[in-house]
């Protein structure tokens, strides 16, 4: 029985590595372990970003204990941010679980390789926030020797944390949409709702959090470790070798949930039988008459539905859009902080304007649409070819989709932006066209890619919008463009803030015509050749 479980475990988490693959043969196939390299590099970037700042700050009032609690927090609401959503596609996605359970092996095997490798993604991220905090730690504090083999135990024991809830949440949405069937909206509003209501706790603690660590660290300490035991012990374990305290920390994240593992591996068959036919009973049909649309309305509303109606892609591709809508309300309701951390950024205070049409660039570039928009067809990607329309005309739909998407938003964020920071119209003019010229480049630019690296096999939508090479590089060019545009701000002299907008509109303009003409030749020909 170990042998097929080991084989379907091995399985599991080369699917969390497999959509890394460059695409072609398999003698032009590059390994799965750059794609990995790649995701664990840019990991270890934001880790190292936030671990080490932590620590220095922890530095000055001498309470690592209180920085290793803080990142261990962090680590935990990133793992569980970015897997919870993904657990339900994973765990109790119907496209192969009629193949799998048909394999001679129990379904609660089946679920626990499952759970496993979800674990393994939440063991990557959690890791990549604890290694460089743990690093900074070994420069700015004295640490014993045992402080690294407690360091492995916890690093093994953390993940556990964020797995049992992405878990106990995905199963929740899982068993609520088999008996109540809401629609696949209801994936992507919940998503969202929970990552708001997430927001709305951090944003609070953000402005203030500097101060009340700095100046009261065991105040704060206190208050962490008691309303997370777990954090409090980790700490003691690894700067007092508390060995009863890591005892605790490894009882209270393995048995949980590996209690949770057998309770919910009992009703999986169920539940999965149940997911098969909720969208197939229950149903009205209703007669109606149709009515006639526009060609590009018709495919604009398919991306859009796709957009609306897929969770994963939402919360993944949408998180800028809803960073957008918040930032002006933020803004705000912390006005006075917000000015006086602008104050300190090292540029005129007339260049404003150009700092939040970077904002909103850099916020539009994490809706990577077009980066995975002809992965998502998958096995269907004939449908469009065989239909009477050409090419050129799927390509700038699938190209102009993020623009239209974001144009209403484009426009409330310049306004709500503009009267609260005191720009004229011109000022509140020119952001909003740079972001749209913006959008229109990074939409030729992420097309591009697709075709390059089309992601056709994927067996759920998880692994083309969190885990193929194209949305990773799609996301991460668009946002290093929306950076690209502020460096001269800091290294060059700029006379006019608004002659520099319209050049930077301008030039997006000549990019995205550029790329434009190459995808109505070779773009064309390369879609076609998918099938």
């Amino acid at each position: 029985m170990m042998k097929p479980f080991a084989s379907l475990l091995l399985l599991e988490c080369r699917s969390l590595l497999v959509g890394f693959n460059l695409g072609g043969s398999k003698k032009k196939r590059a390994p799965s372990l750059v794609g990995l390299i790649f995701v664990v590099g840019i990991s270890l970037a934001l880790g190292g970003l936030y671990g080490w700042g932590f620590v220095a700050m922890m530095a000055q009032a001498g309470y690592p204990q209180l920085a290793l609690c803080l990142i261990g927090a962090m680590a935990g609401l990133f793992a569980l941010l970015f897997t919870a959503m993904s657990a339900a596609g994973t765990l109790f996605s119907t496209k192969d679980l009629d193949i799998l359970l048909a394999l001679p092996i129990t379904p609660r095997a089946l679920f626990t390789s499952k759970v496993l490798a979800l674990y393994l993604e939440n063991f990557i991220i959690t890791s990549c926030f604890l290694l460089p905090a743990a690093a900074a730690a070994a420069v700015y504090f004295p640490l014993s020797w045992s402080f690294w083999p407690i360091l492995i135990v916890v690093l093994v024991a953390v993940p556990f944390f964020p797995c049992f809830m992405a878990l106990l949440l995905s199963y929740l949405i899982a068993w609520f949409k088999s008996h109540f069937n809401p629609g696949r909206l209801f994936s992507a509003v919940l998503a969202v709702v929970g990552f708001v209501l997430l927001l709305a706790v951090l944003l609070p603690l953000q402005f203030g959090l500097q101060n009340v660590l700095t100046q009261n660290p065991a105040v704060a300490f206190s208050a962490l470790s008691g309303g997370f035991p777990p954090l409090g012990w980790m700490a003691n374990a690894l700067f007092s070798t508390d060995l009863l305290a890591l005892l605790w920390l490894c009882i209270s994240a393995a048995v949980p949930f590996a209690l949770e593992i057998l309770l919910l591996a009992r009703s999986y068959t169920h539940i999965v039988a149940s997911l098969l036919t909720a969208h197939t009973s229950g149903k009205k049909k209703k007669l109606s008459a149709l009515k006639a649309g526009s060609l590009y309305g018709a495919l604009f509303k398919k991306e859009l539905n796709r957009f609306l109606g897929t969770p994963i892609y939402l919360l993944n591709s949408g998180l800028g859009l809803i960073l957008a809508f918040l930032a002006p309300i933020a803004l705000l309701i912390f006005r006075r902080d917000a000015l006086e951390m602008l104050s300190q950024l090292p540029v005129p205070g007339g260049f404003l304007p150009i700092m939040a049409a970077v904002v909103l660039c850099a916020l539009s570039g994490t809706c990577y649409t077009a980066a995975v928009s002809i992965s998502l067809e998958k096995n269907a990607l004939w449908q469009l070819l065989v239909l009477p329309i050409e090419t050129r005309t799927i390509l700038s739909v699938k190209t102009l989709f993020p623009l239209l998407l974001q144009a209403p938003l484009f426009l409330y964020f310049s306004v709500t932006v503009s009267l609260l920071l005191g720009f004229s119209i011109l000022d509140c003019i020119l952001i909003l066209l740079t972001a749209c010229c913006f959008t229109l480049l990074t939409g030729c630019l992420d097309l591009t890619i697709n075709l390059l690296f089309p992601r056709l096999d994927a067996a759920s939508d998880t692994a083309i919008v969190k885990q193929s090479l194209s949305a990773l590089l799609g996301m991460l060019l668009n946002v290093a463009l929306a950076v690209l545009i502020a460096v001269p701000l800091f290294t060059l002299s700029v006379s006019s803030p608004l002659l520099y907008l319209l050049v930077i509109s301008g030039a997006c303009l000549v990019l995205a015509g550029v790329l434009w003409a190459a995808l109505c030749r070779w773009g064309a020909a390369r879609f076609r050749a998918l099938t």
